[in-house]
């Protein structure tokens, strides 16, 4: 797959759409970039957002441990810029939230199961 080109920043261009995972889970971006659908997350807002495959699901996933730190946002964010591909059918979603909405969620993100399909509004 070729990420050349891809840019996580461009998170607008994923407003309005709608996500669902291969195990079900639903999950969507508003029109301002929040998400909806996510209880821990309800509202938070988008700072990156990319595709990854297997093996970088479990890299990203590491840094969901706790404890919530900038160090782990930032690894988050490094994994999403230089294994992120655009979001697709097979993928892993990986999004990461603006800073201050990981201090006030204490999330950094979301790290979602294969994406089944994505609903652009």
């Amino acid at each position: 797959m070729e990420r050349k080109g891809y840019d996580p920043t461009k998170v607008s261009s994923y407003f309005g759409a709608s996500f669902r995972t291969e195990t079900g889970f639903q999950f969507s971006i508003d029109y301002e970039g929040r998400v909806r659908g996510r209880e821990s997350i309800e509202g938070a807002r988008v700072d990156l957002i990319a595709g990854v495959e297997s093996a970088d699901y479990w890299k990203a996933r590491s840094c969901f441990n706790k404890p919530i730190t900038r160090e782990r946002k930032n690894q988050l964010d490094g994994i999403i810029f230089e294994q992120g591909y655009v979001p697709k059918k097979g993928l892993h979603l990986a999004l990461s939230l603006v800073p201050e909405d990981v201090d006030r969620k204490n999330r950094i993100g979301l790290l979602t199961a294969k994406i089944f399909n994505i609903n652009r509004g």
